[in-house]
């Protein structure tokens, strides 16, 4: 897409407690959604759009996601980053892969989010280089509007970004278009923070936050047994949408 060094950074370090029994001996990461490992749906897509070097921070079952990605996908080059307390908040395990990612631009997204080429595409494409978001203008799940991070964009710009927003423009897709300098906001917050407090320091210091438009392109997030069962029948056979 036309940015050199441009890292994937998956986040797959948590036990997935609201998928019941569903990840009591398997990391949610590798739950298989008609055939294939939940992590295998991002992987995939940030191949095809010309990412080819991963980092993945593990954490509950560690073990067993690292040497099941490093036996199946030698497709892609994939290091590991271990969270040991993967119980705490999303942005810690972004602050352990900091070493990894380096000096690199990154996009981020997290394993238990199916994302689609195409989404992908469109976020690479609209931060033209700069930090940005995906966001979803026309969500038809009243579920994932529920669950999901709210944001209020003006002239393109994220200007909030957080769970219980009102009013709000989109939701955030999941996958994030981010330069090293995200770090320096992680530099003003507790160790113990979400993304999305990170992102809001992050435009609270001046750094703009695009918001590039990716309604109707496929994304799902599989938080709950509930979301698990919906993505089996949704990318069956005769439902399989663009991925």
């Amino acid at each position: 897409m036309g940015v050199r060094n441009l890292k994937g950074v998956i986040l797959a370090a948590g036990n997935g407690s609201r998928m019941g029994s569903l990840t009591a001996n398997v990391p949610k990461a590798l739950l298989e959604i008609a055939g294939r490992p939940l992590i295998d749906y991002t992987i995939d897509a940030m191949k095809a759009t010309g990412i080819d070097e991963m980092v993945v921070v593990s954490g509950y079952l560690g073990e067993t996601l690292e040497d099941d990605l490093r036996e199946r996908r030698s497709d892609v080059a994939i290091s590991f980053v271990r969270n040991p307390d993967y119980q705490r908040a999303n942005g810690y395990s972004l602050r352990r892969a900091r070493r990894a990612i380096g000096d690199d631009t990154f996009v981020l997204s997290m394993a238990d989010h199916m994302l689609s080429e195409a989404l992908l595409t469109r976020l690479q494409l609209g931060a033209g280089g700069h930090d940005a978001v995906a966001v979803d203008y026309g969500p038809k799940d009243f579920d994932t509007i529920a669950e999901a991070t709210r944001v209020l964009v003006n002239d393109d710009y994220v200007v909030a970004i957080e769970k219980e927003l009102d009013p709000w423009s989109g939701l955030d897709a999941g996958a994030f278009f981010l330069t090293p300098l995200v770090f320096e906001a992680m530099d003003d917050l507790p160790d113990d923070s979400q993304l999305s407090a990170i992102l809001q320091r992050h435009i609270a210091l001046g750094c703009p936050l695009r918001a590039v438009d990716v309604s109707g392109a496929f994304w799902m997030d599989v938080d709950t047994a509930a979301d698990y069962n919906l993505a089996q029948a949704l990318i069956s056979a005769d439902a399989q949408p663009v991925l």
